[in-house]
């Protein structure tokens, strides 16, 4: 099973003549699967890392509020400390109704089998308002039940170079498009501005994020894979040239002398902030940084542009491969409230909530039409015309065969991790890049095979052929009539 339609999936679980009678008894945009009786005055607790919804989540939470009469107690992390505060929770009983995956290292299948999450109650209104095999089994859907809902586009990269305009306006230089350009960029900054600022300040604190980015920017360089996993072959190879070739180039700007110095220790945030205070002329994120500037450093928003997808030279492809577009809120298994909540996750099928992303200046919405109704930023509008040139949809082993989620849920976390790796060559604990690339490579190989044939123990039909599509080309959509 690959994907699933919103009438179908209805039609499978029994809710299309079940949520219908609900839906007639409830007017709101979307409400639960069940009544929210007697919850008039409680609250409910959401946790996220997303900085950039904050907005467009808040409008939902008044709206709710309005509605239901359950007010929303919100806290929002920064990435690493979200995972942290999870564990934490978990441990003493106390887990958020709602909340975000970020910094939990850990698929959703493992989570679902270790009994963080219960599937959400959403009812036939909300459903539909989701297009089209938006939903796919191993991905939003576990044993015919959803979990989570995605709210953004899948057509995205996260190795996007923002710059300060008025400092490339300053050096007289234009917008590099390649690692040479960059480099010369990042230096005329650099000297032309003076004082305490430096040509490019960087996150590495937030290892996750480093490897997010050295992900994306592998790419382009020639990696024709995601996660270091090569499509046609299936292969793990974190140790490819085009890793090594991002990585070298990243720590050319360290060694001349470019980077901002208190880089190693910073998260997004941090950085971000520091960016925008004059700190540095660029700064390397996902399409979701205009909307942090606008809501942490409002002053500077003008004076952000960005530049195109970054490759080693000017023979390089800009060209970018996004897997399907994974949810991002989920239940928790402890939560006493999943019809109240599943009627607030809800609201994340309107164009209301669509067009709010949008305006927030975060990762694309899932909607794409809704964008020419809101009001954005050049810069941000300018790349999301670039990703709809340059991303094509990546293919997925667990679309090819669904019962790959049963091996995801076997799959334990390998450290270092390619972001810790990363980090550790910057502070000079990794002094050997390609050997710690190749030590990870296997180690991930093995699991990857030690869990493949666990999940066939327990009587999962797959195979490690799974993982491989030879049909796979370049510079094209992998699409549903693909998967053979």
């Amino acid at each position: 099973m690959t994907s699933i339609s919103r009438r179908k999936f209805l039609q499978s679980t029994g809710l299309l003549g079940a949520a219908s009678v609900l839906a007639a008894c409830n007017t709101s945009p979307s409400s639960s699967g069940g009544e929210a009786g007697g919850s008039e005055g409680s609250t409910l607790q959401w946790w996220d890392h997303n900085g950039g919804l904050q907005a467009a989540n808040k409008k939902n939470f008044e709206l709710f509020k309005k509605e239901s009469g359950v007010t929303v107690e919100y806290t929002n992390y920064q990435p690493p400390k979200l995972g942290e505060a999870l564990q934490l929770a978990r441990q003493s009983d106390q887990l958020p109704d709602v909340h975000s995956l970020a910094a939990l290292k850990l698929p959703l299948p493992a989570l679902i089998k270790d009994g963080w999450f219960q599937p959400l109650q959403l009812d036939d209104e909300a459903l539909s308002r989701l297009p089209e095999d938006a939903l796919v089994e191993g991905i939003h859907i576990f044993d015919g039940k959803v979990y989570t809902i995605p709210v953004f586009n899948s057509r995205q990269y996260w190795g996007v170079t923002w710059l300060n305009k008025d400092m490339l306006a300053a050096a007289e230089v234009e917008p590099p498009g390649t690692y040479d350009e960059f480099r010369a960029a990042a230096k005329a900054v650099q000297d032309t501005a003076g004082d305490d600022t430096f040509g490019w300040i960087f996150n590495f604190g937030n290892t996750g994020r480093v490897a997010e980015i050295v992900n994306y920017l592998a790419q382009p360089a020639g990696f024709e894979g995601f996660g270091g996993r090569l499509f046609k072959t299936g292969e793990i190879e974190y140790h490819h040239d085009a890793y090594l070739a991002v990585i070298e180039f990243l720590l050319s700007l360290q060694q001349d002398g470019l980077m901002f110095p208190g880089s190693q220790t910073l998260v997004d945030q941090d950085a971000r902030v520091r960016w925008a205070a004059g700190a540095a002329g660029f700064f390397f994120d996902g399409p979701w940084c205009t909307s942090s500037v606008k809501s942490d450093a409002a002053e500077f928003l003008d004076k952000v542009g960005v530049a195109p997808m970054l490759v080693p030279d000017s023979s390089a492809e800009r060209v970018a491969y996004k897997v399907i577009q994974r949810g991002v809120y989920h239940l928790s298994a402890s939560s006493t409230m999943p019809a109240e909540a599943s009627q607030l996750i809800g609201y994340q099928t309107t164009e209301d909530y669509y067009v709010s992303i949008a305006e927030a200046l975060a990762q694309p919405p899932l909607d794409l039409s809704v964008i020419d109704k809101a009001e954005t930023h050049s810069a941000w509008r300018t790349l999301i015309d670039w990703y709809g040139e340059q991303v094509h949809l990546a293919p997925e082993p667990v679309v090819k065969n669904s019962e790959v989620e049963k091996v995801a849920a076997q799959q334990k976390p390998i450290q270092p991790d390619l972001g810790q790796i990363v980090a550790g060559a910057f502070s000079g604990d990794v002094p050997d890049v390609k050997a710690a690339l190749k030590e990870y490579s296997d180690k991930l190989t093995a699991d990857w095979e030690k869990s493949v044939a666990a999940a066939k123990k327990d009587g999962a039909e797959v195979e490690l052929d799974d993982y491989a599509f030879p049909n796979w080309k370049p510079k094209q959509d992998y699409t549903k009539d693909m998967y053979i």
